[in-house]
């Protein structure tokens, strides 16, 4: 049997015996970093748990998965600030919705950063229509923010692409929670009388039934995976890995490692970050060993990294790209080859009648 198929198991084994067992079922959750704030709010971590966002009543942060502090961005400038949430996408980009007051009126500032903290955009909306929801869609290209009777969709950069209000038929039953399917195609708006709506996220479409097969994020304090989760306690924000999904995504990524190979690509590189992964694993660098596991995987499947396959790659192992890009080239290559074989055979042509005409004429 190949010791290669075996070792990963023998690995999550001795995790189990000598890790969960031991320890209790919690024991699969590993506090990472903590950090204190006076008027931490809201959190909020990406989708692929590479960053958390933090929104309190006088400023907002990006951290990493590590732990280290982005950037920072204060919301003292504005009066009376109440936050109603804050979301961050798998890129970085950032995006809250902040409560203001003057002497007329409540508003609502949809305010959305960059990755590096720069304001690209601020939206302002009326807020008498009560506290509004946040959410931003796992590949982080649509963040949708719903008050009691509206949905706002925008793009990632604060652009809105569309908006509707409480259903066509003038039915002013308020609008109780929202929610973004996992695939991040659709839209759906939960009502107080158990009704709810639901969309395309693209468009604003709205669907006839509910999508199939959907999981439905109201909440993004966990990763996609579930490798990552983030809480507040109190002034602190905590968090934790999941070692168990870690321990899987190992393991997985080693089963898709021996299944390429057996179809006869050369995986060399991602069985050594595999490797990486397992001494990081053991090492209690968390963060590290799910990065490296997530590479070693990528790599076995998409060798050249062109964003196909190998099974649907023509070239596995040459970016598709540079096959694209020389085509042009190599056709016109041979239209100049094909140009100068005409010419030779055209001038041979000539040649030959040429002789046969001095022939004709001597004789």
């Amino acid at each position: 049997m190949n010791k290669a198929k075996i070792y990963p198991w023998i690995f999550a084994v001795v995790f189990v015996l000598f890790v969960i067992i031991p320890n209790g079922v919690a024991s699969n959750e590993e506090l990472l970093w903590t950090h204190e704030f006076n008027d931490a709010s809201w959190v909020s971590i990406s989708s692929n748990g590479n960053y958390v966002a933090i929104v309190g009543n006088y400023d907002l942060w990006l951290f990493n998965n590590e732990g280290k502090m982005l950037w920072t961005f204060s919301l003292r400038n504005h009066s009376y600030v109440f936050p109603d949430g804050v979301v961050v996408s798998q890129d970085g980009r950032v995006a809250t919705v902040v409560a203001t007051s003057d002497e007329r009126d409540w508003h609502n500032h949809i305010l959305f950063f960059n990755r590096d903290g720069k304001l690209l955009r601020k939206v302002v909306k009326s807020s008498g229509y009560g506290h509004m929801d946040i959410l931003v869609s796992t590949d982080g290209n649509y963040v949708v923010v719903n008050d009691e009777l509206r949905i706002f969709c925008f793009n990632k950069n604060g652009r809105e692409i569309w908006h509707k209000g409480h259903r066509d038929d003038g039915d002013a039953v308020p609008f109780r929670s929202i929610a973004i399917s996992a695939d991040g195609n659709y839209v759906r708006a939960d009502e107080a009388d158990n009704d709810s709506s639901y969309f395309y996220i693209n468009n604003g479409e709205r669907l006839h039934n509910e999508p199939k097969y959907c999981k439905w994020i109201y909440e993004e304090t966990v990763s996609l995976d579930n490798a990552y989760k983030v809480e507040i306690h109190g002034d602190k924000i905590l968090f934790f890995a999941n070692l168990t999904t870690i321990l899987n995504l190992i393991t997985y990524a080693d089963s898709v490692i021996e299944k390429e190979k057996s179809k006869g690509f050369v995986v060399a590189e991602a069985e050594s970050l595999l490797s990486q992964a397992e001494n990081a694993f053991s090492s209690k660098n968390y963060v590290k060993a799910k990065e490296l596991a997530d590479k070693s995987y990528s790599l076995a499947t998409d060798i050249d990294q062109d964003g196909v396959t190998n099974d649907e790659d023509f070239a596995p192992t040459i970016k598709n790209i540079y096959i694209y890009a020389g085509t042009p080239f190599a056709l016109l290559v041979l239209a100049a080859l094909t140009k100068v074989s005409l010419d030779v055979r055209k001038r041979r042509k000539i040649k030959v009648r040429i002789q046969k005409e001095d022939k004709r004429t001597q004789g």
